[in-house]
């Protein structure tokens, strides 16, 4: 008896989840217009090939994404380390200022 009610508490589940798992409109809208998708090899190729925007580069204009970890309490840096060796960029996101990028 406790099988039976297994069973068709199952199939109760299943009817209710299998029609909420077709979400492709959902997932396919964008949600800026503007947003430029790449669809060719081409595109990803010149992703790729841009890696100074990528990966980042301070001095270029791309973003730094070490500054995630400089900001986070992994590690710790003594006071007179971070004033004397640290560019004032690593400094302010240490310290988590206001505004990291003005010197």
């Amino acid at each position: 008896m406790k099988i039976k009610i297994l069973k068709y508490l199952f199939a109760a589940l299943m009817l209710v989840y299998i029609p909420a798992c077709k979400k492709s409109t959902f997932l396919n809208t964008r949600p800026d217009q503007s947003l430029v998708v790449p669809s060719t090899v081409q595109d990803l190729q010149a992703i790729l090939d841009n890696d100074q925007r990528v990966n980042g580069t301070a001095g270029l204009g791309g973003s730094v994404p070490s500054l995630g970890e400089v900001g986070a309490d992994n590690y710790y840096v003594s006071d007179e380390d971070l004033n004397n060796n640290a560019p004032y960029l690593e400094q302010n996101a240490y310290i988590w200022a206001q505004k990291i990028y003005s010197g």
